[in-house]
């Protein structure tokens, strides 16, 4: 369905003159029926609630390595404007939204980037639920770290993955189970060309 253009692998992103072993990866694709491209943009940022400044860094480094993926790739016919560009970015943010990589995300206008998984009243869905223990003492976390961020004016969100609310394995035993095997739950969307 999809022919590969080009593809880049940010493999470390150096932070105060320190690398950081987190990657990401840039893939430009061709859809072979409709012969549209599309970049996806694959994450994983720091994890660990004290690393916000580390993923605003990493958020950075990562929005302006596809500014200039976008800006190198204009000489493919076809190709829209950043703002118009077909862009998914998706993965393990570690990070909720009310932290300072998301407000990078979401106010940049030359992206004009959305995550399908924020509710129409700006909520979002816990995509991680754990128990772990602190100092001998059981602690729950039910974060909302995992995001598909995608371009509206490009893409038409159709479908997605209704992620499980109230789950009584999840609420019980936390993530990973017998009936989820990750500790992460998988987001899923159908998106349409505009």
């Amino acid at each position: 369905m999809f022919q590969i253009i080009n593809m880049t692998c940010g493999e470390k992103m150096i932070i105060d003159g320190e690398i950081n072993p987190q990657v990401f990866i840039l893939c430009q694709l061709l859809h072979k029926t409709t012969n549209k491209c599309i970049f996806l943009v694959c994450l994983h940022l720091k994890s660990k609630i004290e690393n916000h400044s580390r993923r605003q860094a990493q958020i950075k480094i990562v929005l302006e390595s596809i500014k200039l993926h976008l800006k190198g790739s204009s000489w493919m016919h076809n190709l829209p404007t950043p703002q118009n560009a077909p862009l998914l970015m998706c993965g393990d943010f570690n990070g909720e939204p009310f932290e300072s990589f998301h407000s990078l995300i979401v106010n940049d206008g030359s992206l004009n980037l959305k995550d399908a998984y924020t509710l129409a009243d700006g909520t979002k869905v816990p995509t991680t639920v754990k128990y772990k223990y602190n100092n001998g003492k059981e602690e729950f976390f039910n974060r909302a770290i995992d995001y598909c961020f995608y371009n509206p004016k490009a893409m038409h969100l159709q479908n997605y993955l209704e992620l499980p609310k109230n789950d009584k394995t999840i609420m019980e035993i936390g993530l990973p189970n017998l009936n989820y095997s990750s500790d992460h739950l998988s987001l899923i969307c159908d998106f349409k060309f505009i």
